[in-house]
């Protein structure tokens, strides 16, 4: 067996066993919280009992980060510009997509509510190089929408989303758009809804996607679903494959840790393939290799090993069939 293939079988192993063999030697998939600060409180999120201080990543920080990727930019499969936060709040977010794509990062991507996705921005979005983006959209009423995402306009994010469209069309380029519903008991019957409307509008030549999902815990932020399964059932790739990097630098696990509590190190002092490769994410990995999830703190409320809310694609070439 050549190097370059067993390298990517030990890869494939880790990702689908989810810890029983070695780990990526730098993060396929790489996120970074450019801001958590969020204009909504949505019941969904545990925004509102996060206590870690907010701020947004500045650009000589997120430059040091970009550089040391662009040398890797033929391993790393995405680069992820949101954390646990709202990432159009970010007044450099554009400057931050278009330094990403010229270092050749070839899928750089983001999640939105996109009640600040104005006209002016949605340009500048068109423009800017981004390769796609989720919209979180759990209502088709405006007094569904806005119970869930409280603090947001059901009209204002609705128009803002059709002159997206609008615009991409327009100027014939663009990011792709994954709108995402996710299904609770106060929406449910909305849910066949949200799949004929935006069938209407997503376009498939841009790579437009509806999915469906359930909720999740964030590692016990939230407390929808139970913990069914053994430690010797769980499995996560996270620790394999991806890594999450706070809006000032620190490292933790996952987007889960929406509190910033199990640290894996610091950017601001060290690269991330030193973090990555360091003692405090080897002895996290051991708690996976070992199937010890339970002790730790940050994965024993965590339901993601479940694997209870992975949303589901509604293919394209079907939604008019529904």
């Amino acid at each position: 067996m050549s190097y370059q293939v067993g390298a990517k079988l030990k890869g494939y192993l880790a990702y689908v066993r989810g810890g029983f063999a070695d780990h990526y030697g730098f993060p396929r998939v790489i996120h970074i919280e450019n801001t958590n600060h969020c204009n909504s409180r949505c019941t969904i999120c545990p925004m509102d009992i996060m206590t870690r201080p907010k701020g947004v990543m500045n650009m000589e920080l997120f430059q040091k980060l970009i550089s040391e990727i662009s040398h890797h930019y033929r391993s790393v499969k995405e680069l992820h510009l949101h954390g646990f936060g709202e990432p159009l709040m970010d007044k450099n977010l554009i400057e931050k997509i278009k330094l990403a794509k010229l270092h050749k990062i070839k899928f750089v991507y983001l999640v939105t509510n996109a009640s600040l996705l104005t006209p002016e921005l949605s340009k500048a979005i068109v423009f800017s190089g981004l390769d796609e983006f989720k919209i979180s959209f759990y209502g088709m009423r405006k007094e569904t929408y806005e119970a869930i995402h409280r603090g947001l306009n059901f009209e204002k994010t609705l128009f803002n989303i059709e002159e997206f469209l609008k615009i991409r069309a327009s100027a014939g380029r663009g990011p792709a758009v994954r709108m995402q519903f996710a299904k609770l008991d106060t929406n449910e019957n909305e849910m066949l809804e949200f799949i004929h409307y935006w069938r209407e509008r997503i376009a498939c030549d841009y790579g437009d996607k509806l999915f469906i999902t359930r909720l999740h815990n964030w590692a016990g932020g939230k407390g929808f679903n139970e913990i069914r399964r053994s430690e010797e059932e769980r499995k996560c790739s996270w620790p394999f494959r991806s890594i999450q990097i706070l809006w000032n630098g620190i490292v933790v696990p996952c987007v889960y840790d929406y509190n910033g509590e199990t640290l894996m190190g610091d950017v601001n002092i060290k690269s991330i393939k030193s973090v990555w490769t360091g003692n405090h994410y080897e002895k996290f990995r051991d708690v996976w290799r070992g199937q010890n999830s339970f002790s730790a703190d940050l994965c024993k409320k965590c339901d993601e090993p479940e694997h209870l809310f992975q949303p589901r694609p509604i293919p394209y070439n079907s939604l008019h069939d529904r």
